[in-house]
């Protein structure tokens, strides 16, 4: 009997639900994937407009075992490029820490447990004081809702600068 076959027969249905209607781990893991679908859209914008997302080396890059496949790649190499600065890429590696937390721990979790606590409080918008609020929740929320903001006003200035690039450049 493999792990996973052992896991189901202990866990209860009522252990299943629990976890899987769990809010705060809902909102820990959807919001790492807008995170990494972010990043992977500016990492795109910034490739040469002819192999952009229709070639399969585009492709290939993102997919699994590939360079930019992880999370932490992707916040590394936007970092390298540019994209984003240090402060943006320090909370991405603590939401990134959260995500993985989530994800891979089966006991119930919150914000409010450590070390989840512990990486939200590291968010510059709890550090800076950006929002006014006691629910470490709203620092995760507000801090994935800035990078998304920041996501589109990149896209949105490349494309502009490419629609007024000449052909001859």
């Amino acid at each position: 009997m493999g792990w996973a076959d052992k896991m189901r027969k202990e866990m209860t249905n009522e252990d299943i639900g629990s976890y899987l209607k769990d809010a705060e781990r809902t909102f820990g893991i959807a919001g790492g994937c807008l995170i990494d679908t972010c990043l992977e859209h500016m990492l795109q914008s910034i490739m040469v407009e002819n192999i952009r997302i229709s070639d399969p080396i585009v492709n290939k890059l993102f997919d699994s075992y590939q360079p930019l496949s992880t999370l932490a790649a992707k916040i590394d190499c936007a970092y390298a490029f540019g994209l984003i600065d240090k402060q943006t890429k320090d909370d991405l590696h603590y939401i990134r820490k959260i995500r993985n937390e989530f994800a891979h721990n089966i006991e119930t979790l919150s914000f409010d447990d450590s070390p989840i606590r512990d990486w939200c409080q590291e968010l510059s918008a709890v550090k800076n004081k950006e929002i006014e609020t006691d629910d470490l929740k709203d620092a995760f929320i507000y801090t994935i809702s800035k990078t998304r903001k920041l996501s589109s006003l990149h896209i949105q200035e490349l494309k502009k600068k490419l629609s007024n690039k000449k052909p001859s450049e």
